[in-house]
């Protein structure tokens, strides 16, 4: 049981998370402690001036038999406020870069000196009014606040924990007060470790359920985008594409059609691993040829479709004729054998902003490949709407 509660069981490394999201959730975690404790900083700094100014310095002014208690009281608070402003102008400095590691650790640092001087505080309020509120309060306050992993939150509350008993014995004549003043902090103290690892339990659960969730979203999308295996966008997307965008008033779109030329035998022949390795090698030839504003899709099968923007249909040619003469040239090696194919294309310039139209045109470009085929294959060929 002990083992168990010491041990922190569900971070990323213990569910099997890949590395990048493990680090993504580390950063996640830092961002979340820099929001906080920037505002945290912000707020203690001002509780802190109005303590000084309106409870510590007239306390010193009264010159009376508690005078060294006021002064202590007065020590405590200020370095709690310098700590605040170091913290408020350290994450300042980072705001650019949250989850750095750097303000990380600071915060940590910074609440183990904070914890320090509120336990002496703590110290300081059972001597004075047999009370430890404040200094419970704060612990239960950065054990909610503060996401740090443990063991290394164990740590930090536990030294804080140890100043405060060891001035208890050493400051506190009551013996009664003492054993009253321990058992109630070191309740609490306990109940502030377990406080403190199921926050930061909890709050990585969330992030990584939400790391995995939108992984999935990403894949979804990708998946109803884009084919699995050239990596292209899919029919449903260039349809999609077209629907979205073929009432844009751009000049000289050009479709082109590519068809593998006996490509079943290659699949009967090699078996279709083959005829897979080659349907990717293609797809990279087309995307390395093809412009960025030009979109370029798997149709099915062997079939390709490739919409240029913006140029004439003689430089679409060139392009495409490139695409031809490097897919010919394209060997690849499979059990031993060398495998090569060629492809055939047909051309066709869109007319009309309409989906009619563009059927039209898809009509026009497929006749063109038609007569790619028909005219010895491995070769471009184009043809004109009104032709059909």
């Amino acid at each position: 049981m002990t083992n168990n509660f010491f041990r922190i069981s569900t971070t990323p490394d213990d569910i099997g998370v890949a590395s990048a999201h493990i680090r993504e959730v580390n950063n996640e975690v830092r961002k979340i402690n820099y929001r906080r404790f920037f505002i945290f900083s912000i707020v203690v700094t001002i509780i802190e001036l109005l303590l000084i100014v309106f409870y510590d310095i007239p306390a010193i002014n009264k010159y009376n038999a508690v005078l060294h208690i006021s002064i202590m009281y007065f020590v405590f608070h200020f370095l709690i406020l310098i700590t605040s402003l170091t913290v408020f102008f350290i994450l300042n400095n980072y705001r650019r870069n949250e989850s750095s590691k750097v303000p990380y650790l600071i915060i940590e640092v910074s609440i183990l000196f904070f914890m320090i001087f509120m336990a002496c505080i703590g110290v300081l309020d059972q001597i004075k009014i047999g009370q430890i509120t404040s200094y419970i309060s704060v612990l239960m306050l950065c054990g909610v606040l503060a996401l740090i992993k443990p063991p290394r939150n164990y740590i930090i509350y536990s030294i804080s924990h140890i100043v405060f008993i060891f001035g208890c014995f050493l400051f506190q004549k009551n013996q009664g007060a003492i054993i009253s003043n321990i058992i109630n902090g070191t309740i609490l103290y306990f109940s502030v470790l377990v406080m403190s690892k199921l926050t930061y339990e909890n709050q990585v659960n969330i992030l990584i359920k939400n790391i995995i969730l939108e992984e999935n979203n990403k894949k979804l999308e990708y998946l109803s985008n884009y084919d699995g295996l050239t990596n292209l966008f899919n029919r449903r997307y260039f349809e999609t594409f077209i629907k979205e965008n073929i009432t844009e008033e751009k000049k000289d779109k050009i479709i082109a059609i590519m068809d593998i030329d006996y490509f079943k035998s290659i699949n009967d022949r090699f078996g279709h691993k083959a005829g897979d390795m080659m349907l990717q090698k293609i797809a990279i030839i087309i995307s390395e040829n093809i412009r960025e504003i030009d979109l370029a899709a798997r149709w099915g099968g062997e079939e390709f479709i490739i919409l240029f923007s913006n140029i004439s249909i003689e430089n679409a040619e060139i392009i495409v004729n490139t695409i031809r003469e490097k897919i010919e040239q394209n060997v690849i090696s499979f059990d031993n054998n060398f495998i090569q194919v060629t492809a055939s294309f047909g051309l066709t310039k869109v007319m009309g902003t309409t989906e009619e139209d563009f059927q039209n045109c898809f009509k026009t470009a497929d006749k063109a490949l038609y007569l790619a085929k028909a005219n010895g294959r491995n070769r471009v060929e184009r043809c004109g709407v009104k032709s059909i």
